[in-house]
């Protein structure tokens, strides 16, 4: 779990970290300030880039303290609405503010929607994967290594222990006259 700063800091190091772990993440709950009321564009720019992960999002309205129930109750319908135009479909949502004492358990039962089935294949299906390709190479070495003709490499021990005779004749005679 990471907590990535506001999309609207206006601080370089952010917008790069924002960046840095958007596609590495495998589900996303977004935090809309009540006082904002809706989605924002930049917002709405960065849910078109998670998309793929469209499963796995949630949404956390937040500081519904600032806010009567009636705002409250149109600002979660108007996020609802803008929610399902980007993905399609229905997001899960709570709204809660400082005040609120289930926060934890809210979280919780957020989190628990999410496609668990998923998050594992996305996170785990690929090392699983390069494990396999891995272990296929290294049979597939082994079985030819099986299959190695050892009468091919006899031939090239006994031509080159031939010759290593004939030089050391040879450098037996060439001794020979040296003295």
């Amino acid at each position: 779990i990471v907590d990535m700063p506001g999309f609207n800091s206006g601080i370089q190091e952010h917008n790069k970290a924002i960046l840095r772990y958007a596609g590495k993440g495998n589900a996303y709950i977004l935090v809309i300030d009540c006082e904002d009321g809706a989605i924002k564009q930049n917002m709405a720019q960065f849910i078109e880039e998670i998309k793929q992960y469209e499963d796995n999002i949630a949404i956390v309205v937040t500081k519904t303290d600032l806010r009567t129930d009636e705002d409250v109750e149109q600002i979660m319908d108007n996020i609802r609405i803008n929610a399902e135009m980007l993905f399609m479909d229905q997001v899960s949502m709570i709204a809660t503010s400082k005040y609120d004492d289930n926060i934890g358990e809210k979280i919780g039962n957020l989190i628990v929607c999410f496609d668990q089935e998923k998050i594992f294949v996305q996170e785990f299906m690929p090392q699983v994967y390069d494990a396999g390709v891995r272990c296929i190479d290294s049979l597939e070495t082994y079985r030819k290594g099986m299959k190695l003709n050892l009468s091919q490499f006899d031939k090239e021990i006994e031509k080159h222990e031939k010759a290593r005779k004939e030089l050391t004749d040879k450098l037996k005679k060439e001794k020979v006259k040296l003295e």
